[in-house]
Protein backbone atom coordinates (compact mmCIF):
# COMPACT_ATOMS: atom_id res chain seq x y z
CA UNK A 1 0.00 0.00 0.00
CA UNK A 2 2.50 2.22 0.82
CA UNK A 3 4.29 1.77 -2.81
CA UNK A 4 1.15 2.11 -4.41
CA UNK A 5 0.82 5.74 -2.64
CA UNK A 6 4.72 6.28 -3.61
CA UNK A 7 3.83 5.92 -7.06
CA UNK A 8 0.22 7.63 -7.31
CA UNK A 9 2.53 10.79 -5.40
CA UNK A 10 4.77 10.39 -8.39
CA UNK A 11 2.34 10.13 -10.94
CA UNK A 12 0.50 13.00 -9.01
CA UNK A 13 4.02 15.46 -9.49
CA UNK A 14 3.90 14.41 -12.65
CA UNK A 15 0.51 15.24 -14.56
CA UNK A 16 0.93 18.61 -12.25
CA UNK A 17 4.45 19.20 -14.10
CA UNK A 18 2.84 19.26 -17.78
CA UNK A 19 -0.42 21.29 -16.31
CA UNK A 20 1.37 23.75 -15.44
CA UNK A 21 3.61 23.51 -18.97
CA UNK A 22 0.17 23.74 -20.50
CA UNK A 23 1.18 19.94 -21.94
CA UNK A 24 -2.25 18.82 -21.47
CA UNK A 25 -2.57 16.41 -23.89
CA UNK A 26 0.83 14.48 -22.37
CA UNK A 27 -0.92 14.74 -18.65
CA UNK A 28 -4.44 13.45 -20.29
CA UNK A 29 -2.52 10.37 -21.51
CA UNK A 30 -0.48 9.39 -18.34
CA UNK A 31 -3.94 9.91 -16.27
CA UNK A 32 -5.77 7.83 -18.72
CA UNK A 33 -2.91 5.07 -18.95
CA UNK A 34 -2.65 4.88 -15.40
CA UNK A 35 -6.87 3.78 -14.78
CA UNK A 36 -6.61 1.52 -17.37
CA UNK A 37 -3.21 -0.09 -15.63
CA UNK A 38 -4.87 -0.13 -12.39
CA UNK A 39 -8.65 -0.26 -13.26
CA UNK A 40 -10.60 -3.97 -11.73
CA UNK A 41 -11.66 -6.77 -13.87
CA UNK A 42 -15.55 -6.22 -14.33
CA UNK A 43 -17.24 -8.75 -16.23
CA UNK A 44 -19.66 -7.25 -18.92
CA UNK A 45 -23.12 -8.00 -17.07
CA UNK A 46 -21.58 -6.46 -13.56
CA UNK A 47 -20.52 -3.45 -15.42
CA UNK A 48 -23.98 -3.11 -17.35
CA UNK A 49 -25.71 -3.50 -14.03
CA UNK A 50 -22.84 -0.58 -12.48
CA UNK A 51 -24.24 1.65 -15.52
CA UNK A 52 -28.21 1.14 -15.68
CA UNK A 53 -27.82 2.17 -11.50
CA UNK A 54 -25.93 5.82 -12.52
CA UNK A 55 -29.10 6.25 -15.53
CA UNK A 56 -31.91 7.83 -14.99
CA UNK A 57 -34.46 5.88 -17.00
CA UNK A 58 -37.72 7.80 -15.74
CA UNK A 59 -38.38 11.31 -16.24
CA UNK A 60 -38.72 13.31 -13.36
CA UNK A 61 -41.08 15.59 -15.08
CA UNK A 62 -42.64 15.81 -18.12
CA UNK A 63 -40.37 17.82 -20.96
CA UNK A 64 -42.47 21.00 -22.48
CA UNK A 65 -43.49 21.10 -26.30
CA UNK A 66 -40.92 23.35 -27.30
CA UNK A 67 -43.22 24.90 -29.96
CA UNK A 68 -40.03 24.85 -32.46
CA UNK A 69 -43.13 24.94 -35.65
CA UNK A 70 -43.87 28.25 -34.50
CA UNK A 71 -40.03 29.81 -34.46
CA UNK A 72 -38.22 30.51 -37.79
CA UNK A 73 -35.57 27.84 -39.25
CA UNK A 74 -32.23 28.09 -38.58
CA UNK A 75 -30.33 29.54 -41.69
CA UNK A 76 -27.59 27.60 -43.36
CA UNK A 77 -24.14 28.38 -41.73
CA UNK A 78 -21.38 30.40 -43.66
CA UNK A 79 -18.35 28.13 -44.45
CA UNK A 80 -16.23 30.79 -43.02
CA UNK A 81 -18.14 29.93 -39.56
CA UNK A 82 -17.66 26.16 -40.02
CA UNK A 83 -13.87 26.75 -40.24
CA UNK A 84 -14.03 29.11 -37.22
CA UNK A 85 -15.92 26.78 -35.27
CA UNK A 86 -13.76 23.51 -36.15
CA UNK A 87 -10.98 25.53 -35.40
CA UNK A 88 -12.03 25.88 -31.89
CA UNK A 89 -13.14 22.40 -31.30
CA UNK A 90 -10.39 20.30 -29.46
CA UNK A 91 -7.90 19.27 -32.50
CA UNK A 92 -6.65 16.24 -29.84
CA UNK A 93 -9.96 14.84 -29.01
CA UNK A 94 -10.13 11.22 -30.24
CA UNK A 95 -12.54 10.38 -33.11
CA UNK A 96 -16.15 10.20 -32.43
CA UNK A 97 -18.27 7.75 -33.53
CA UNK A 98 -18.63 8.28 -36.99
CA UNK A 99 -14.41 8.02 -37.30
CA UNK A 100 -14.58 11.91 -37.45
CA UNK A 101 -12.84 14.83 -35.56
CA UNK A 102 -11.64 18.56 -35.73
CA UNK A 103 -8.32 17.85 -37.04
CA UNK A 104 -9.29 15.29 -40.15
CA UNK A 105 -12.31 17.32 -41.38
CA UNK A 106 -10.00 20.39 -41.35
CA UNK A 107 -7.84 18.50 -43.59
CA UNK A 108 -10.60 17.66 -45.70
CA UNK A 109 -11.66 21.34 -46.55
CA UNK A 110 -7.85 22.36 -46.89
CA UNK A 111 -8.22 19.97 -49.67
CA UNK A 112 -11.56 20.22 -50.66
CA UNK A 113 -12.66 24.02 -49.76
CA UNK A 114 -16.54 23.47 -50.93
CA UNK A 115 -16.81 21.04 -47.98
CA UNK A 116 -16.95 24.01 -45.93
CA UNK A 117 -20.45 24.93 -47.28
CA UNK A 118 -21.96 21.72 -47.71
CA UNK A 119 -21.22 21.28 -43.98
CA UNK A 120 -22.85 24.53 -43.45
CA UNK A 121 -25.96 23.45 -45.50
CA UNK A 122 -25.82 20.26 -43.66
CA UNK A 123 -25.61 21.46 -40.01
CA UNK A 124 -29.27 23.69 -40.65
CA UNK A 125 -30.91 20.98 -42.12
CA UNK A 126 -30.09 19.31 -38.90
CA UNK A 127 -31.15 21.69 -36.64
CA UNK A 128 -34.25 22.22 -38.92
CA UNK A 129 -35.53 18.57 -38.62
CA UNK A 130 -35.17 17.64 -42.23
CA UNK A 131 -34.40 13.99 -41.55
CA UNK A 132 -36.54 10.95 -40.99
CA UNK A 133 -37.16 9.95 -37.32
CA UNK A 134 -34.34 7.25 -37.91
CA UNK A 135 -31.79 9.42 -38.63
CA UNK A 136 -32.46 11.43 -35.34
CA UNK A 137 -32.58 8.22 -33.25
CA UNK A 138 -29.05 7.65 -35.06
CA UNK A 139 -28.07 11.01 -33.94
CA UNK A 140 -28.31 10.93 -30.80
CA UNK A 141 -26.97 7.38 -30.36
CA UNK A 142 -24.15 7.40 -27.81
CA UNK A 143 -21.43 4.54 -27.35
CA UNK A 144 -21.87 4.51 -23.76
CA UNK A 145 -18.20 3.03 -22.39
CA UNK A 146 -18.35 1.96 -18.64
CA UNK A 147 -14.56 2.71 -17.28
CA UNK A 148 -13.97 1.08 -13.68
CA UNK A 149 -12.55 2.95 -11.53
CA UNK A 150 -9.36 1.92 -9.68
CA UNK A 151 -11.33 1.68 -6.48
CA UNK A 152 -12.15 -1.96 -4.14
CA UNK A 153 -15.98 -0.40 -4.45
CA UNK A 154 -15.90 -1.58 -8.45
CA UNK A 155 -17.48 1.53 -9.13
CA UNK A 156 -17.86 2.52 -12.90
CA UNK A 157 -17.86 5.89 -14.92
CA UNK A 158 -20.03 6.18 -18.06
CA UNK A 159 -18.22 8.11 -20.80
CA UNK A 160 -20.62 8.86 -23.69
CA UNK A 161 -18.90 9.31 -27.04
CA UNK A 162 -21.04 11.91 -29.34
CA UNK A 163 -21.82 12.10 -32.97
CA UNK A 164 -19.15 14.44 -34.58
CA UNK A 165 -21.55 16.36 -36.44
CA UNK A 166 -24.10 16.34 -34.06
CA UNK A 167 -21.37 18.20 -32.09
CA UNK A 168 -20.13 20.58 -35.09
CA UNK A 169 -24.16 21.56 -35.59
CA UNK A 170 -24.19 22.19 -31.61
CA UNK A 171 -20.88 24.50 -31.42
CA UNK A 172 -21.54 26.29 -34.97
CA UNK A 173 -24.83 27.44 -32.69
CA UNK A 174 -23.00 28.31 -29.67
CA UNK A 175 -20.44 29.90 -31.10
CA UNK A 176 -23.55 32.07 -32.79
CA UNK A 177 -24.86 32.40 -29.39
CA UNK A 178 -21.98 33.26 -27.30
CA UNK A 179 -22.56 36.99 -27.71
CA UNK A 180 -25.80 36.69 -25.98
CA UNK A 181 -25.49 33.86 -23.67
CA UNK A 182 -23.92 35.46 -20.26
CA UNK A 183 -23.71 33.39 -17.51
CA UNK A 184 -22.44 34.65 -14.34
CA UNK A 185 -21.44 31.76 -12.31
CA UNK A 186 -19.82 29.59 -15.10
CA UNK A 187 -16.02 30.19 -15.96
CA UNK A 188 -14.06 28.12 -18.98
CA UNK A 189 -16.58 29.02 -21.77
CA UNK A 190 -14.99 29.88 -25.09
CA UNK A 191 -11.33 29.57 -24.05
CA UNK A 192 -9.09 27.08 -25.21
CA UNK A 193 -7.99 24.62 -22.46
CA UNK A 194 -10.82 26.72 -19.86
CA UNK A 195 -10.95 23.92 -17.25
CA UNK A 196 -7.57 24.02 -16.92
CA UNK A 197 -7.19 27.99 -16.37
CA UNK A 198 -9.34 27.63 -14.05
CA UNK A 199 -7.58 25.15 -12.14
CA UNK A 200 -4.52 26.99 -12.07
CA UNK A 201 -5.90 29.97 -11.56
CA UNK A 202 -7.55 28.38 -8.27
CA UNK A 203 -4.09 27.35 -7.16
CA UNK A 204 -2.71 30.95 -7.89
CA UNK A 205 -5.09 31.77 -5.43
CA UNK A 206 -4.87 29.78 -2.86
CA UNK A 207 -0.91 30.37 -3.10
CA UNK A 208 -2.08 33.88 -2.59
CA UNK A 209 -3.52 32.57 1.08
CA UNK A 210 -6.98 32.47 0.22
CA UNK A 211 -9.36 29.67 1.10
CA UNK A 212 -10.54 26.84 -1.24
CA UNK A 213 -13.94 25.21 -0.56
CA UNK A 214 -13.75 21.31 -2.56
CA UNK A 215 -17.24 20.82 -3.54
CA UNK A 216 -17.49 16.71 -4.75
CA UNK A 217 -20.43 16.00 -6.31
CA UNK A 218 -21.69 12.64 -6.23
CA UNK A 219 -22.99 10.46 -9.34
CA UNK A 220 -23.54 13.80 -11.09
CA UNK A 221 -23.63 12.30 -14.30
CA UNK A 222 -27.85 12.26 -14.43
CA UNK A 223 -28.91 15.47 -12.84
CA UNK A 224 -29.27 17.42 -15.43
CA UNK A 225 -33.32 17.64 -15.83
CA UNK A 226 -34.08 18.19 -19.67
CA UNK A 227 -37.53 19.49 -18.72
CA UNK A 228 -35.97 22.40 -16.64
CA UNK A 229 -33.50 23.50 -19.61
CA UNK A 230 -36.61 23.42 -22.01
CA UNK A 231 -38.77 25.62 -19.35
CA UNK A 232 -35.90 27.97 -19.14
CA UNK A 233 -35.35 28.20 -22.93
CA UNK A 234 -39.38 28.50 -23.25
CA UNK A 235 -39.76 31.25 -20.82
CA UNK A 236 -36.48 33.07 -19.68
CA UNK A 237 -36.24 36.35 -21.18
CA UNK A 238 -32.98 36.21 -21.74
CA UNK A 239 -33.36 32.97 -23.93
CA UNK A 240 -36.56 33.00 -25.13
CA UNK A 241 -35.58 34.30 -28.73
CA UNK A 242 -32.46 32.25 -29.11
CA UNK A 243 -34.42 29.88 -31.31
CA UNK A 244 -31.09 28.30 -32.48
CA UNK A 245 -30.49 26.76 -29.74
CA UNK A 246 -34.21 25.75 -28.42
CA UNK A 247 -34.29 24.20 -32.26
CA UNK A 248 -30.82 21.96 -31.42
CA UNK A 249 -32.11 21.45 -27.69
CA UNK A 250 -35.25 20.03 -28.98
CA UNK A 251 -33.61 17.84 -31.30
CA UNK A 252 -31.04 16.09 -29.39
CA UNK A 253 -32.41 16.38 -25.84
CA UNK A 254 -36.12 16.69 -26.26
CA UNK A 255 -36.37 13.20 -26.44
CA UNK A 256 -34.71 10.19 -24.62
CA UNK A 257 -31.91 8.51 -26.48
CA UNK A 258 -30.83 4.97 -26.60
CA UNK A 259 -26.98 4.54 -25.04
CA UNK A 260 -25.28 1.37 -26.94
CA UNK A 261 -22.89 -0.83 -24.47
CA UNK A 262 -20.61 -3.01 -26.89
CA UNK A 263 -19.95 -5.95 -24.63
CA UNK A 264 -17.82 -9.24 -25.88
CA UNK A 265 -18.82 -11.24 -28.78
CA UNK A 266 -20.46 -8.23 -30.38
CA UNK A 267 -23.16 -8.79 -27.68
CA UNK A 268 -24.84 -4.84 -27.82
CA UNK A 269 -27.20 -3.69 -24.73
CA UNK A 270 -29.33 -0.41 -25.39
CA UNK A 271 -30.25 1.92 -22.36
CA UNK A 272 -32.95 3.90 -22.52
CA UNK A 273 -31.79 7.61 -21.10
CA UNK A 274 -34.44 9.43 -19.71
CA UNK A 275 -32.65 12.30 -18.36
Amino acid sequence: ESEQKKQYDRLAATVERKARNFEIRSARKLIFNAVENNAPDIDFPSKLALLKKKIVQDLKQPIPDLLTDEIPETASFEAQHIRNVLKRMPRQAAACVEGWNSKIMIDVIEVLPAIADMLGQFCAEIVNEKFGDRFYAILRLGRLVGIPKPEETQAVRPITLSSFFAKLTGAAIWLNSLATIKIDDQFGIGVRDGAARIVHNVRNEAQAGLAIVRIDVSNAFPTAQRAIIADILLNDPKYKDMHDVRRYFNIMSGKAADLAVYGPEQHTEFINVAE
